[in-house]
């Protein structure tokens, strides 16, 4: 392989993991009551360089924010009423699942009100609420370590854990 061959190669996946650090992109979701099928489900890739405890701190229940996020979100979830009449969401499960060991932190955009969460499924997150108000939620899926990328598939549901 020549040289301008192997630098070539060498800078797109440098310029590849340097965007999945740096923005989301992992796709976005926008669910209402009843949605199906249930889970949906959304894959990307966790990790980043920006410390989600130095950003975040605690979130209102005390849980401290862990890992390495990505500057910007990897999905953004929105939740309406549908047809649904509620005056909120009612009861939602968000739940990563991945081979490393992965974090979560879900950022409300109207209030920057957030939930965070580390190793509720084995070294793997996951929130669940009983009363999401309604509206547009960023999401960063995080990694423990910094600069560690690794691929996880996101799961929503209204179905509580077994």
């Amino acid at each position: 392989m020549s040289f301008f061959r192997k630098y070539f190669v060498l800078m797109l996946g440098f310029c590849i993991l340097s965007v999945a650090s740096a923005q989301g992109g992992g796709g976005d979701i926008t669910l209402a009551p009843l949605f199906s099928p249930d889970p949906q489900e959304l894959e990307y890739i966790a990790g980043g360089t920006v410390s989600a405890s130095e950003t975040y701190g605690a979130d209102s229940s005390g849980e401290t924010c862990a890992g390495f996020i990505a500057s910007e979100p990897d999905h953004v979830l929105t939740l309406e009423a549908g047809s649904s009449g509620m005056d909120s969401f009612g009861y939602l499960r968000m739940y990563v699942t991945s081979d490393a060991d992965t974090t979560l932190v879900i950022v409300r955009t109207t209030n920057d009100d957030f939930l965070c969460n580390d190793d509720s499924n084995g070294v793997n997150p996951q929130i669940e609420v009983d009363d999401w108000p309604f509206g547009t939620y960023n999401i960063y899926v995080g990694t423990f370590a910094e600069d560690t990328l690794t691929n996880y598939t996101i799961s929503f549901t209204e179905l509580p854990a077994e």
